[in-house]
Order: C-alpha cells, then structure tokens, then sequence
C-alpha cells in the first residue's frame, strides 16, 4: 500500500502520464485550493485561544457649559473673557483582553477546525486516487484501441488474400461467383470496424489530455503497444484496514471526530466564562490650556450565561445532529468500500475465468480455421467451411482483446476500492514537480 500502484504494470509511459496528471489536473488543484481554505478557517479557531490587543484613540469635544467636573488640574481661564465655549478631550491607550479558556471551549474548536482541515487533506488525496484510475483507464483505452486497430487490419489483410483467391479460383471456374461475392461481403464488413475504432481511439487520447490538464487536442502521449500482462494481485488484508488505507474514509473518521468535538465544545457553551481586560495609555483635556495624564487599569470579569433566546440550546442540539449525521456517513462509506473491494475481485476472478475460455475457444477456432483451408486447397471442403472458420477465429482473436481489457478495468477497480498511503507521497512529489 505505500508504493504507488501504476509501477506494479513496470510501464514508463502509465507512469509519466500520471505523474503529469497528479501535478496539473484542475480537479486536484481545486482541492489544494480548499486546503489553504481550511487551514485559514483553523488558524481562525485559534483566535479565542489568544489575547486580543487593539490601540485605541479617541478625541471629542463639547460646550464648556457641559463640562462638569476637573480633568488633570485646572481648566485654564481666570475670568469670564477667558472662558472658552468649548473643550477637548481625548485619550491613547492600549487596551488587552483575554478569555480564560477554563473549561476547554475554545480548545476543542480549534481542534475540530484542524481535523476539517486534516479532512480536505483526505479529500485531496480522494481526489487524486481517482484520478490516477481515471488517466490508467483513459491510457489502456488508447492502447486497447492501437491493438484493435492492428488487429483489425491484419484480419481485413487475411480475408483480402483469401479473396484474391478466390477470385483467382473463380477464374479457374474452381469456386463459384457467390464465393467471391460473400468473402467481399466479409472483407467490407472487417473494414467497417475501423472508423469506430479510430474514433474510439481518439476519443480515449482527448480525455487522456484533458485528465493532463491539456486541451483536447493535444499531442497523443506515448503508450505501449499492447495491453500489459496482469500484475499480482495486491494483498487484500482486512475490511477494517480500510479506514487508514482509503483517503475517503479517513475524511470521513476525521470529520465525525471534528464534530464531535465540535458537539463537546458546544456543551460547554452554558458553563461560565472567566475574561481579564487590561488598559494602559495617556488622556487629555484640553480647555485653553491642554493638560495630560497618564493612566491605567485591569479588571476580571465573570460572565454567567443566563437566557439567549434558546440560540444555546440550538447550537448544542445542531452539534450533536452533525455528530450523528457524520457517524452514520462514516458507517455507510465503510460499508460501501468493504463493498467495492468485493465486487472488484469478484469481477476480476470471473473476468479471468472468462478470458481462459475464451483463449481456449481462439485455440480451438484457429485449428479448425487451418484445418479448413487445409481441406479447402485439397478440395475436400467447400468454401463455406472456410469462411465460418475464418469468421469464427477473427471473432475468438477480437473477444479475448477485449477480455484482456476488461481484466485490466476490473484491476484498476480493485487498486482505487483498496485505496493505498501512497497517495501522500505521490501527491507531495507532484507539488515538488510543479514547482
């Protein structure tokens, strides 16, 4: 589970397309997006946590008549003619306040926020397990469609001679008109199956470089030229080795573990609060004369929650609803994985069940092609016999292909359903890469 599971097919090429893709697909860059997005919001969580400090100045003035008290001294003035007909007063200081986290509140917030954030993590690593089994499939599709191609026209090859043949026969008043005309039909309808194929083809190369983060018409990356071998079958351990080896479900175990976290601080929301504010700074006054002083002061205020129009008991009750609602998701991923696992292996074992038979049918189908133009160059069989067999044999060739690639579908299944931890390292060489 820590190497990556695309070196097991020991393919440069499958590996190069995917580290590509790992460093530029937008989807996975969406989701390192909503990290930094994460991280912000727990770095946020950790401001109760801290004491806040502001610098504050303030400056007002007022009728003098208003003025009724004495401020740092004198007001200034002797007589009436001095007497201002207003006055200023202002003050600079430094205020500071802390709420004491007595009963873990804000501890537990801060913490919830970084298991969310430990969760986009998770999700980012969803993200990119998908991905590499989306750029595998997209890659073995543009190998698939090579091969078929190949074969294919080695077919249309074999039914071209053997109309030449024919005809050659034909002239020789050795084979019938209707001979020639029906292994004209059989050449036509081989050929056919090249557009679809050639479309099939470059469909598969289009996505494959949109998966890269290119445009679509991109140039073809390089492939191999026929469908690898399977590789070993990874260990399958034990269903609840899951819940660390898949990033999904470690998302999902640490947001059940954030809300209930975040359902405890909650809780605590009734309990009292303990805060100590604290100023220090100058003021003034300021008649004709200004006059300064400088001041001080501490406090500690305690803070007992009495009624808030029920907004507490709201946030307790959401908060134990979200720890459920994560709880219940977690259960159902688990179930849902311990699924795929299964139905992937399951697919798998019957693919290749399938693919020995079929591979027994193109043995079998191939002798009896031999066989028959054997008889037919003999003159001992007509040309019906010849062309069944040939028919038969292409199709055996055509359908254990497409085994071959259905095996590989079912594999690649079983890698994204298993999850892995490599998805950390392959994900932390790809930011290395792109940068």
């Amino acid at each position: 589970n820590d190497t990556p599971w695309w070196l097991r097919f020991d393919d440069d090429e499958l590996a190069t397309v995917i580290n590509i893709g790992l460093a530029n697909n937008y989807d996975v860059r969406t989701a390192a997006a909503r990290i930094v997005q994460a991280e912000a919001q727990a770095m946020r969580s950790l401001a109760p946590l801290l004491p806040s400090i502001t610098a504050d100045g303030t400056v007002s003035v007022g009728p003098f008549e208003s003025l009724g008290f004495q401020f740092g001294g004198g007001l200034g003035g002797d007589g009436v003619g001095d007497t201002p007909s207003v006055f200023y007063t202002g003050s600079a200081l430094l205020n500071a306040r802390w709420q004491l986290d007595i009963w873990g509140q804000s501890y537990l917030a801060y913490r919830a926020a970084s298991l969310q954030q430990d969760a986009s993590s998770g999700d980012r690593e969803s993200v990119a397990l998908a991905l590499t089994v989306q750029i595998a499939t997209a890659y073995f599709d543009v190998v698939f469609n090579k091969e078929a191609i190949i074969l294919v026209e080695e077919q249309i090859d074999a039914n071209r001679r053997l109309l030449e043949l024919l005809e050659l026969r034909f002239e020789r008043s050795e084979s019938s008109g209707l001979d020639v005309l029906q292994q004209k039909q059989q050449l036509a309808a081989r050929a056919s199956e090249l557009p679809p194929l050639r479309s099939q083809l470059r469909i598969a190369e289009q996505r494959l470089a949109i998966l890269l983060g290119g445009p679509p018409r991109s140039a073809a990356p390089a492939t191999v030229s026929s469908l690898p071998p399977l590789p070993p079958r990874p260990e399958l351990g034990q269903p609840v080795d899951l819940l660390d080896h898949r990033p999904d479900l470690r998302a999902l175990a640490q947001r059940w573990e954030a809300s209930s976290k975040q359902s405890s601080s909650a809780l605590r929301v009734h309990l009292p609060t303990l805060s100590v504010d604290g100023n220090a700074g100058w003021q003034f006054i300021r008649t004709i004369e200004t006059d300064v002083q400088s001041v001080w002061g501490a406090g500690v205020t305690l803070s007992l929650p009495i009624f808030s129009g029920f907004n507490d008991v709201g946030q307790v009750r959401e908060a134990r609803a979200s720890e459920s609602v994560a709880l219940e998701t977690l259960n159902q991923g688990f179930l849902q994985a311990v699924n795929e696992v299964e139905n992937a292996v399951v697919t798998e074992d019957e693919t290749l069940a399938q693919l020995d038979l079929l591979e027994e049918q193109r043995a079998a189908a191939n002798a009896a092609k031999r066989e028959s133009e054997a008889r037919y160059i003999a003159g001992l069989s007509n040309y019906i016999d010849v062309l069944t067999a040939l028919t038969a044999a292409q199709t055996a060739d055509r359908s254990v292909l497409q085994a071959e690639r259905s095996l590989i579908t079912a594999r690649l299944q079983l890698y994204e359903s298993l999850g892995g931890s490599w998805t950390r390292s392959a994900l932390a060489d790809s930011d290395g890469g792109s940068r």
